[in-house]
């Protein structure tokens, strides 16, 4: 779990409420750089959102510039998601929240 992310996430603008809590998600689950492995069952598991649904917020958040991923094929199996701080990143204080 990474805090800065995790803070970064919250602080991402008026963003639809099942995208921003699949983006903290994401965020509670990344490494130092921001990056982390999950299938889309398990963001669907602890999201509570249909597998469909979490496949669509994955590509707005991605559509937005807040993400990067690497979806692989099916709901099992495991894609690369990466956090994308810069022109959406709040800054608190002068400097960029989010990186370790």
């Amino acid at each position: 779990m990474s805090e800065p992310w995790i803070k970064w996430a919250w602080a991402q603008g008026a963003i639809p409420t099942r995208a921003k809590l699949t983006l903290i998600v994401l965020a509670h689950e990344a490494d130092a750089t921001g990056g982390c492995l999950l299938t889309l069952d398990q963001i669907a598991a602890i999201t509570g959102i249909g597998g469909r649904s979490v496949r669509g917020k994955i590509k707005a958040l991605e559509a937005r510039g807040l993400i990067r991923c690497q979806l692989m094929r099916g709901m099992q199996a495991s894609s690369r998601f990466q956090l994308v701080p810069g022109s959406n990143q709040t800054r608190e204080g002068g400097k960029a929240v989010g990186h370790a």
